[in-house]
């Protein structure tokens, strides 16, 4: 049996991935104990070692994608309100990796 290494590739875009993770529920993967705790001892993890950078950025990442996807709107019209609180989500985002990167020191 063939690997179809044509179609590995095409999954691997970068638009490919954004499609995906779009479609996807963040809630419903939380709720699967496959991801979630594996997820919550890689978390653990980073925190016993104090890797504060590397959880930082996972915790921000996952952060981004739950302000992404519940509140931009799927279809066409945008909301004055919708889009206010996705910017103020991605402020107090930037403002934590700022302080954490550039601010905090160890």
């Amino acid at each position: 049996m063939a690997m179809n290494w044509q179609l590995i590739l095409e999954n691997l875009r970068t638009e490919a991935i954004f499609s995906r993770l779009a479609g996807t529920d963040p809630l419903s993967l939380a709720h699967n104990p496959h991801i979630a705790i594996p997820f919550l001892v890689v978390l653990a993890v980073l925190a016993l070692l104090k890797m504060v950078r590397t959880l930082v950025t996972v915790v921000s990442a996952a952060a981004l994608w739950f302000a992404v996807v519940y509140t931009l709107p799927k279809g066409e019209g945008f909301s004055l309100k919708d889009l206010g609180v996705f910017i103020s989500i991605c402020i107090m985002i930037l403002a934590f990796l700022i302080y954490v990167y550039l601010i905090r020191s160890d």
